[in-house]
């Protein structure tokens, strides 16, 4: 008898969960700490062979092996951390999910938002004067 185990790349995940809110058996966790993000697989719960939360993944950072049952135990809970990286505006530490090749805050990626918003509204209203 096989049994699933979930293995995932941090270097390539960006913290962006939908593993954690497509799972239909909650077996995933995610855990804010001080510098980063602790991701907890409860394997006791992955109990569906449906590795939707492989096939779902943006960034391809999951993997799913399989185990003989009594080589690999059901109830343990393999825990992954990410590490906060550095906002390239402002310093702070983010979630490392690259935006245009940079990884910034919320608050950065707020205020860049709102900068290209209204960017682009000064840009319409000039091109209706010149007309």
């Amino acid at each position: 008898m096989f049994k699933n185990k979930l293995c995932l790349d941090t270097a390539r995940c960006t913290l962006c969960r939908t593993c954690l809110f497509i799972c239909p058996s909650n077996a995933l966790d995610f855990i804010q700490k001080e510098n980063g993000v602790e991701i907890v697989n409860k394997t006791n719960l992955c109990k569906y062979p449906c590795q939707i939360c492989k096939d779902k993944c943006p960034t391809k950072a999951i993997n799913i092996e399989r185990k003989l049952f009594f080589t690999y135990f059901p109830n343990k809970q393999d825990k992954y951390f990410i590490k906060y990286a550095l906002c390239g505006a402002c310093g702070s530490l983010a979630e490392p999910s690259p935006i245009a090749g940079r990884i910034i805050c919320p608050n950065c990626r707020r205020k860049l938002t709102a900068f290209r918003h209204l960017n682009s509204v000064a840009a319409l209203k000039n091109r209706r004067k010149s007309k």
